[in-house]
């Protein structure tokens, strides 16, 4: 009963990974390889949930192993029609030989059974190095608290009331991006582990969403820790 009476404060109040709007805009701006891209891809396989691939593809003009030979800030993937994006814009990835690189801009072009998704970082690739079969892995990304407050229960997206829990906002259509046993690095709390996740879904003026309440194994500060404080979330690959 509770979650019903704080669902609209929280997605009116809530900010969403670094970008993720940004994203859903750029998607039509993206530009799909040549047609014969279209005829051979499909869905790549991955080594797990934090690591991915670029795509098998190699042409005469312009990709190398998935990797754009042109603008070789680039690469592209292949995943499924109704997958969720693997990244987003400041998610900070570790190519096998580029080493880390920050990604600046994900756009999302549909195909009738599977999705192209452009990816540009921060620093040139090598197409031998860091294209396909090379894994490419997810080192970091930053999430931000819900700005939600309600006295006596909740401040600044942290509750008051349950140690360690606080709340953040994704569109329903993302998947939970941590897991149980995740590391984040509050800006004064620091360093904690997920012991909890728990999703509600919902919907408001600024359509379907879903708030993902997290416990960590400490007590959280609601002026130090909570929105508009980011959090890391740091993986060990």
């Amino acid at each position: 009963m509770f979650l019903k009476h704080i669902l609209i404060g929280l997605i009116a109040a809530s900010i969403l990974f670094t970008g993720c709007s940004k994203t859903q805009k750029e998607a039509a701006a993206g530009k799909s390889p040549k047609k014969n891209v279209e005829a051979r891809g499909k869905a790549e396989s991955v080594p797990s949930a934090r690591a991915f691939r670029a795509a098998a593809y190699t042409d005469s003009s312009k990709w190398t192993k998935g990797i754009n030979r042109i603008e070789k800030k680039q690469f592209f993937i292949i995943i499924g029609k109704n997958d969720p994006l693997p990244v987003n814009r400041g998610y900070k990835l570790k190519f096998a030989s580029s080493g880390e690189a920050t990604v600046q801009k994900v756009s999302r072009v549909e195909k009738p059974d599977k999705s192209f998704i452009f990816i540009a970082v921060d620093k040139d690739l090598d197409p031998t190095g860091d294209g396909n079969p090379n894994p490419i892995y997810i080192k970091s990304f930053q999430i931000r608290p819900s700005s939600f407050s309600r006295e006596n229960n909740w401040k600044n997206g942290v509750s008051l009331k349950s140690t360690g829990t606080f709340v953040f906002v994704l569109p329903q259509s993302d998947a939970c991006p941590l897991k149980i046993g995740d590391r984040l690095k509050f800006a004064v709390s620091g360093d904690a582990i997920v012991k909890k996740i728990a999703r509600s879904d919902g919907q408001g003026p600024g359509g379907k969403f879903s708030n993902f309440h997290v416990t960590v194994d400490k007590p959280l500060n609601p002026d130090g820790d909570g929105g508009p404080n980011l959090i890391e979330v740091v993986f060990a690959n």
